[in-house]
C-alpha cells in the first residue's frame, strides 16, 4: 500500500514537472515566433537599404563617369587653348617659326 502511495506521489510530481516543463515550452514557442517576425522584418529592412545602396552607387558612379569625359574634355580645351596663346605671344614678339625665313627672302 505504502508502495502504490509513493509510486501515486511521484506520478503526481512528474506530472506537475511535466506540466511545468510544457508551459515553458510554450513560452519559449511564443517569443522564438516574436524573434522570428523581428528577425524577418529586420532581413527585410536589410534588403531594402542594399537595393538603395547599391542603386545610388551605381548612380554616383555614373555621375563620375561623366565627370571624367567632361573633365578630360576640359583638360584637352585648356591644352588647345595654351597652344594657341602660345603662338599668339610668338607672334606678337615676332617669334612665330618661320617668320625669320620668311622675312628674310623678303
Amino acid at each position: 500500500m505504502q508502495e502504490l502511495a509513493e509510486k501515486s506521489k511521484l506520478k503526481s510530481e512528474l506530472l506537475k514537472s511535466y506540466s511545468g516543463a510544457a508551459s515553458r515550452i510554450e513560452v519559449l514557442e511564443e517569443r522564438l515566433a516574436k524573434v522570428k517576425d523581428f528577425s524577418l522584418k529586420l532581413q527585410s529592412k536589410l534588403d531594402s537599404n542594399a537595393a538603395e545602396y547599391f542603386a545610388e552607387k551605381k548612380a554616383l558612379e555614373a555621375a563620375k563617369d561623366a565627370l571624367i569625359v567632361d573633365n578630360n574634355s576640359l583638360l584637352a580645351q585648356k591644352d588647345e587653348l595654351l597652344e594657341k596663346n602660345k603662338k599668339l605671344r610668338q607672334r606678337e614678339a615676332g617669334e612665330y617659326p618661320g617668320a625669320s625665313t620668311y622675312f628674310a627672302s623678303c
